[in-house]
């Protein structure tokens, strides 16, 4: 027979002799099963093929079926499919085929043979050719002698295999309802690995993945080295991917919340910082003296306008019924013993659930270098511009909402002295809202009786005052005692004048510090004493809160004691203290109840002497009025009028731990880096910039509520 066929170019072939006509559309050519499971035609042999697929005419009246042929079990399995639309369907052995199929086509009266091989087109030898290359292509050879095209063709060719027995048995299993999707499958050859995805990309959810993963790490500062890594183990995003992810974050930001950098006139030399460093580590002491004069501002403005359609979704604000409650609070971190980091920051006491959280707080200036008047009043100039206009006419929203406002500040008590104008704490007049002396610090009726007003114009003949107050726009009840540093300092003391205890009681410094050592050691804090060079002087490990609170709470005071008498008067003196401090945190206290309880405590601090110091009748008294620091000056004068003005928010509202928090995590992160501010000049980022921009990703992700995490496929192993 003669083959007109310029497969594969045309899928249409033609077959014919003197007597028979066939003419072919190849569908899908098939394969060749390996050697060893292939099947042959009897004479003359053809190979037969697997997964072909053929539409065949022949006769004078130009019958149509559509023939396919697929190995089952190993063997080959014949399908023809006849009448309107191909509707009835046969399976055949291929010596069958003649007859059974003519019967069917001509109702029974046509009892000729028609050959199986050239119904099925196996004689084409067009395609007989075409397939046994690709069949050498792509099943002989070995996988890793393919190019690259070749393997890529095999594997999808597999993977389609795999998707259509899937699609055809998924409802033997399955309810319709549960639309159940092939969605990734994988196969592994020598070394290698290759993933198949089906359906097409989803760019939203593989936007949000991207997303994810810039806020994860954001969270945990994951550096982009430590990512490539994970990236190389784990199937994540490439990292390039997420640095132009972060780069575009970046970008939107930085039109709807701009950062300012600017050059602060900061003075060349530094008075050394005589507290404890929070910070030693040498290298990011170097970085950040290189940064200093580098200063970072984002505008109050533009964060309220980005953040309060937040607040509106969550409830916590309400259109033309809110009052945006908003406190401004400073922190400065000590970098060593020559520089600080100094941030000022903004939040919302309208979200009382949020206040703790660092994030909640948002960074308005940012500069390291001296934590002094002159520093904080040339960084803050903007914002105090803006802060005015805030008092003086509320917010306009962008989009129409206008929103009065009512303004707060809280911080430690020397940042707060700053900003006042005010001499230090250890001055003959030392309160920001009385006019207590030292000689005065005894007494528990003083009240607020300053204003800022009067401040603002008479400070040069207020005593304590001796420069203008920065935040002149805030009135004076609303600048607000830190309830964390009363704590942390009064406990200070407390310590301070307990080892004078001991001192007293045994002149063997050693023994008692040998006590204190295992008491600390059974609490589980880490403490240490030395003797500081040159002086001689005694020293010890300063504690944080936590740890602070534990010891006010725990500690043995007996175990550490020759005297039982004396360790029972200070461990009521720590408790009570330990109940202000809890009484101070609660919303519910009343202003009276805490005056009583303070009143109290101070009249136990200060308790005489009573009997003769020659008789065994006699029990000294505790401290003296010397004793009294300008922090118990406030816990018994003024913490009971805070508590009774901002009853709304309660004194733990205006904790400035989250701050702190902040300050310290960004320090340690963002100046650890050598590159920082160094490195190569065209390409180096200052720290601050990095600082900023990393606060307005996370009012991105806040935002655009990108998860902290995306759910988690289940994982099953069929061994």
């Amino acid at each position: 027979m003669i083959e007109e066929s310029t497969y594969p170019k045309s899928v249409f072939i033609k077959l014919f002799d003197n007597k028979r006509t066939f003419f072919y559309e190849i569908i899908k050519e098939g394969t060749y099963p390996l050697a060893e499971q292939l099947y042959y035609t009897k004479n003359p042999k053809h190979p037969i093929p697997h997964n072909y697929i053929v539409k065949t005419q022949y006769g004078k009246a130009m019958h149509t079926v559509k023939c396919s042929i697929e190995y089952m079990e190993k063997r080959p399995l014949y399908k023809i499919c006849f009448g309107d639309n191909f509707a009835r369907e046969e399976f055949n052995k291929m010596k069958e085929i003649g007859k059974n199929q003519n019967r069917n086509q001509s109702n029974r009266k046509n009892k000729g043979k028609i050959s199986g091989p050239l119904l099925f087109g196996l004689k084409l030898l067009s395609v007989e050719q075409v397939r046994k290359t690709m069949s050498l292509d792509l099943k002989i050879r070995p996988f890793d002698e393919l190019g690259n095209s070749q393997k890529r063709r095999k594997i999808l060719g597999l993977s389609q295999r795999v998707l259509d027995i899937v699609e055809k048995e998924k409802g033997n299993t399955f309810h319709p309802d549960d639309q159940i999707k092939l969605k990734q499958i994988k196969f592994e050859t020598y070394d290698d690995i290759y993933e198949i995805n089906f359906g097409k990309l989803g760019k939203i959810e593989e936007m949000k993945k991207i997303e994810a993963v810039v806020k994860s790490l954001d969270r945990g500062h994951i550096s982009r080295e430590a990512y490539r890594s994970l990236a190389r183990i784990e199937d994540l995003p490439r990292e390039n991917v997420i640095c132009d992810s972060r780069q575009k974050i970046n970008a939107e930001m930085k039109k709807k919340v701009p950062m300012t950098l600017v050059d602060l006139l900061q003075p060349t030399a530094f008075e050394p910082i005589t507290g404890n460093p929070d910070i030693t580590d040498s290298t990011i002491i170097m970085n950040m003296l290189e940064s200093i004069g580098k200063g970072g501002q984002r505008r109050i403005t533009d964060i309220l306008n980005y953040i309060i359609p937040l607040y509106i979704e969550k409830g916590i604000l309400i259109p033309r019924r809110s009052t945006l409650h908003i406190r401004i609070s400073g922190d400065g971190r000590n970098v060593g013993r020559k520089v600080k980091h100094v941030m000022i920051t903004m939040t919302l006491l309208n979200d009382l659930n949020g206040l703790q959280k660092p994030d909640n707080h948002y960074t308005l200036v940012l500069y390291p270098g001296a934590e002094t008047y002159d520093s904080l009043r040339n960084a803050l100039a903007p914002l105090i511009s803006d802060l005015n206009v805030l008092k003086e006419r509320g917010f306009y929203q962008i989009g129409g909402n206008h929103w009065p406002v009512e303004l707060y500040f809280s911080s430690d008590w020397k940042f707060l002295a700053i900003c006042l104008g005010m001499k230090a704490a250890n001055a003959q007049y030392f309160c920001p809202w009385c006019d207590c002396s030292k000689n005065d610090i005894i007494t528990t009726s003083k009240t607020i009786n300053k204003s800022m007003d009067d401040i603002k114009i008479n400070y040069k003949q207020i005593n304590g005052h001796i420069k203008e107050p920065l935040f002149y726009m805030i009135p004076l009840q609303n600048w607000v005692v830190d309830e964390l540093h009363i704590f942390l300092r009064i406990t200070d003391r407390l310590w301070e004048l307990m080892i004078s205890d001991l001192r007293r009681e045994t002149a063997d410094e050693e023994i008692w510090k040998a006590k204190i050592l295992l008491e600390m050691q059974r609490l589980n804090i880490s403490f240490q004493f030395w003797h500081e060079k040159n002086t001689n002087n005694l020293l010890y490990t300063s504690l944080m809160g936590p740890d602070k609170l534990k010891i006010l709470k725990g500690f043995d005071l007996f175990a550490v004691f020759q005297s039982i008498t004396r360790a029972i008067q200070i461990r009521a003196l720590w408790d009570q203290f330990n109940e202000l401090y809890h009484l101070m945190q609660d919303k519910k206290t009343t202003g009276e109840f805490f005056r009583y309880k303070a009143k109290s405590w101070l009249d136990a601090f200060t308790a005489p002497s009573t009997g003769h110091p020659n008789r065994s009748n006699f029990v000294r008294g505790m401290y003296r009025v010397q004793d009294i620091t300008p922090y118990i000056h406030v816990l018994c004068n003024h913490a009971a009028e805070f508590l009774e003005i901002h009853h709304e928010f309660g004194l733990a509202a205006f904790s400035c731990s989250p701050v702190e928090k902040k300050n310290h995590m960004q320090v340690c992160l963002y100046f650890q880096n050598t590159l920082k501010d160094g490195g190569n000049k065209n390409s180096r980022k200052s720290a601050i910039l990095e600082m900023l921009e990393h606060e307005n990703r996370q009012l991105y992700f806040a935002s655009n509520k990108v998860p902290n995490f995306l759910k988690k496929s289940k994982k099953y192993r069929l061994q």
